[in-house]
């Protein structure tokens, strides 16, 4: 974390092995996920006090990570592991999202948070979760 005023540095986060390549602001400002070139995980952080808090193992090593408009879910993509759904809160994987083609290196929340937004091929697929995510009756 940087002083805007005077570019001196007030606060860093270390701790990833690798070179971050991916990070998301959950939005309200209290945490950070990253992911890291050639790591199959996603590491969230405590934004206050820059330390790591969980580790949330995917199948394959992770390109992208985001939140969702309400910070309650968290998605992470693959290009050989398809679009995994947390609960932001928790750490909990919800769903895995396939990714025939192998191609989905990015991942993107509507800004209402009902849908997400992944490539495939020359096309963008999106996914409604709220129908996805609904409750099951037992």
């Amino acid at each position: 974390l940087f002083d805007v005023q005077s570019g001196i540095q007030v606060r860093s986060m270390s701790g990833e092995p690798e070179s971050p390549f991916g990070i998301a602001f959950r939005p309200d400002g209290k945490e950070i996920a990253t992911v890291a070139f050639g790591r199959s995980s996603v590491t969230v952080w405590n934004f206050l006090e820059g330390r790591p808090t969980r580790t949330l193992d995917h199948p394959r090593p992770v390109y992208s990570v985001a939140y969702s408009p309400a910070g309650r879910l968290m998605a992470s993509a693959a290009p050989a592991g398809g679009v995994v759904v947390w609960d932001a809160e928790t750490g909990a994987r919800l769903l895995t999202l396939p990714n025939p083609r192998e191609l989905a290196d990015v991942v993107a929340f509507s800004p209402d948070g009902r849908y997400l937004a992944d490539p495939l091929g020359r096309q963008v697929r999106i996914w409604d979760l709220s129908a996805l995510l609904r409750p099951t009756r037992n």
